[in-house]
C-alpha cells in the first residue's frame, strides 16, 4: 500500500479488508477513532474526503447520478459554490471495493464526526456565519460547508444492498435533518437550506418500504420519514406527499405481517409495528397544528 497516496489513515482503513485477526482488526478501528477524535474538527475536510472514498467505492454511480441530475433541475442555477460542490469527482484512490464492515464502520465515523461538529456549535450549523468566516479565514473549516457531502454519503449508504449498511445511511440521515432542518439558505431568504434535498431524502427512504426489506430498516426509515415530515423544511404539503405515501405503505406492509407468517421473529416484527405507529403519532402532533393554522389564514 502507498503511505504517501492513502496517507497513515488510509492505509489503516484498507488494513481492515486485510486483516483476518479479530483483535488487531478492532485495535485498528480503535486507532481510527482516537486519531479522529483529536483531529476531526481540524482536519474536517481530510476525514470526510477519506470517508466518502470508501462509500464511494462500492456505490451505485448509476442511481447517483440519476439522483444529481434531478436535484440540479430542482435547484435554482445560482446556488453558491459554497454550498453545491461540483459532482464531478476525482476517481477514488482504492483500487479494491471495501468490504461492507469496512463501509460500515466508516459511515460510524462520519456521524461520530457530526456529534464531534454538534459539540463544538457555532458556525457548523450556520451558513451564514461559515461563510463569514471561511472568507476572513481561508484555513477554517465547517461542517455546514460540506452539506452536500454528508447528503451523499447518506445516500449512499441507505440505498446500499448490505442491511447493517442500509441501517447506518438512514441513522446518518435523521441527524443531518434533526441537526440542519432549522437552519436558513443566505442565498434565498425566508428558505431552508435543506430544500433543495427533497428529491435526496425521498430517494434514499424509498427502498427501505420493499416488500423484501428488513423490518429493522423499514423502522428506521420510518424514523427518517416523520422526523422530514415534522421538521417543517417543507411546508408545501403536496411536496411532501411522496413520503406520506411511503408511510402509508408501511401501514399496509404491518396489516398484512398479523395476517400471514413473517419469516421473521415476533420481537422483531413488533418492533417495526411500534416504529410505524409512532411515526404516524409524530406527524399527527404536526399536522394538527399546521390544519389550524391554515384555517387561521384561510379565515
Amino acid at each position: 500500500m502507498n503511505m504517501r497516496e492513502l496517507g497513515l489513515e488510509g492505509v489503516l482503513l484498507s488494513l481492515l479488508d486485510r486483516e483476518s485477526d479479530p483483535q488487531l482488526r478492532q485495535d485498528v478501528k480503535e486507532t481510527l477513532l482516537h486519531m479522529q477524535s483529536c483531529t476531526g474538527l481540524a482536519r474536517l475536510s481530510f476525514w470526510l474526503r477519506l470517508h466518502k472514498d470508501i462509500l464511494s467505492a462500492s456505490a451505485d454511480f448509476a442511481a447517483v447520478a440519476s439522483l444529481d441530475t434531478t436535484q440540479e433541475e430542482e435547484c435554482e442555477q445560482s446556488c453558491s459554490d459554497s454550498v453545491l460542490t461540483s459532482r464531478k469527482e476525482e476517481s477514488s484512490t482504492l483500487s479494491v471495493s471495501p468490504r461492507w464492515h469496512t463501509r460500515v464502520f466508516s459511515m460510524e465515523c462520519v456521524n461520530m464526526l457530526v456529534s464531534q461538529c454538534v459539540g463544538a456549535g457555532g458556525a457548523h450549523f450556520n451558513m451564514a456565519e461559515a461563510q463569514e468566516m471561511k472568507h476572513k479565514e481561508p484555513d477554517s473549516d465547517f461542517l455546514v460547508l460540506h452539506l452536500q457531502d454528508l447528503v451523499r454519503m447518506s445516500f449512499m449508504a441507505a440505498t446500499d444492498h448490505s442491511e447493517h449498511l442500509r441501517l447506518v445511511g438512514l441513522q446518518s440521515l435523521l441527524l443531518v435533518i434533526q441537526r440542519f432542518s432549522s437552519v436558513p439558505e443566505p442565498e434565498f431568504p425566508g428558505h431552508l437550506i435543506l430544500e433543495q434535498y427533497q428529491a435526496n431524502v425521498v430517494a434514499a427512504v424509498r427502498p427501505a418500504f420493499n416488500s423484501d426489506t428488513h423490518p429493522d430498516v423499514t423502522a428506521r426509515a420510518c424514523q427518517v420519514c416523520s422526523a422530514w415530515l415534522a421538521s417543517g423544511v417543507v411546508k408545501d404539503l403536496s411536496d411532501l406527499h411522496g413520503v406520506q405515501q411511503l408511510l402509508l405503505s408501511s401501514l399496509s406492509r404491518v396489516q398484512t405481517m398479523k395476517e400471514t407468517t413473517s419469516v421473521y421473529s415476533e420481537s422483531t416484527t413488533t418492533m417495526e409495528s411500534l416504529a410505524v405507529l409512532k411515526a404516524w403519532a409524530e406527524v399527527s402532533d404536526m399536522q394538527v397544528p399546521l390544519m389550524l393554522l391554515n384555517n387561521h389564514e384561510d379565515e
